[in-house]
């Protein structure tokens, strides 16, 4: 009788799809990691922001073939991978919110007007919140409130015109923001601040979009320059490293606990690195199961 372990370790299509994906995150991860050096260097060594790096491997055919011991331990590679780019994203974004702001005058003398720091942290979240709000959903306590709720907002601010405290609140507790309720008008407050919205005269609680937020030419070059392509980096990993959309693929029915397997793998279609990680965790669970039985 054939063993087992040995039984699954011949090359079916989702194995084959598997030992893909795998390869391609330990490539991202390479490609990706050498480019956050690059701009690690050049653009955030002068603030002395702490950098987190995503470790290297190797996926060889005959390895992942050659138990589910072995498979397992280079699902684990990958699953380390995802978690190393994650806090890579978080570092850049503890960077861009709260270690760059406070010197920011000091490294460039276009953001030396009062409040400047102020309007740069809201142009980091436009970009950098309305495109990963999974992410700042869950790391909630890096940005600002204020900046939150305007990285949110903006863009339908700007298309419906006004919206309600009601519906910025509902807006914000769909995208996963909990622990707003009761602050939003303090916030649109602090954002009228700014210019980006009026209150309306006849309504307390009603807010119009009133303007774009619109840097000086010198600043909008530093931000181009220096700190936009942090957050294309960020905005790139996660929507590549974390994208494994492929593995959400039929599983041979001689797989033992077959049911289980496709409901691990039925997450990859969702993409993000809640799911990734999920799936990347628990199939090097399942796998080591299945070798030391």
């Amino acid at each position: 009788m054939i063993p087992k372990d040995m039984a699954m370790m011949h090359q079916d299509g989702f194995s084959t799809i598997l030992m893909e994906v795998c390869k391609k995150t330990a490539k991202n991860a390479r490609i990706l990691n050498g480019r956050l050096r690059e701009l690690w260097k050049k653009h955030l060594d002068r603030f002395n922001a702490e950098m987190h790096p995503i470790r290297q491997f190797n996926v060889e055919d005959a390895r992942f073939h050659e138990s589910s011991v072995s498979r397992a331990a280079i699902l684990e590679q990958c699953e380390l991978a995802l978690v190393d780019a994650y806090w890579a994203i978080k570092m850049i974004a503890i960077a861009l919110f709260k270690v760059v702001p406070p010197t920011l005058k000091d490294h460039f003398p276009a953001f030396r007007g009062e409040h400047d720091d102020q309007r740069f942290v809201l142009k980091i979240a436009e970009k950098f919140v309305n495109a990963l709000m999974k992410f700042f959903a869950i790391e909630s306590d890096i940005a600002p409130a204020h900046a939150l709720v305007y990285g949110k907002i903006h863009a339908f601010l700007r298309v419906k015109k006004s919206m309600t405290v009601d519906e910025i609140t509902q807006a914000m507790t769909r995208a996963g923001f909990n622990g707003l309720d009761g602050k939003i008008s303090k916030i649109m407050m602090d954002l009228e601040q700014f210019g980006l919205v009026t209150l309306d005269g006849g309504q307390t609680d009603l807010y119009h979009h009133a303007s774009k937020l619109i840097l000086d030419p010198d600043q909008e070059q530093v931000m181009k320059a220096e700190f936009i392509p942090l957050i294309d980096w960020a905005i790139n990993t996660w929507r590549s490293l974390f994208n494994i959309r492929e593995l959400n693929t039929p599983v041979p029915e001689t797989y033992p606990d077959h049911q289980l397997v496709t409901h691990i793998v039925s997450h990859a279609a969702t993409q993000g690195f809640t799911t990734a990680h999920f799936c990347m965790s628990e199939l090097k669970k399942y796998f080591r199961n299945q070798g030391s039985t």
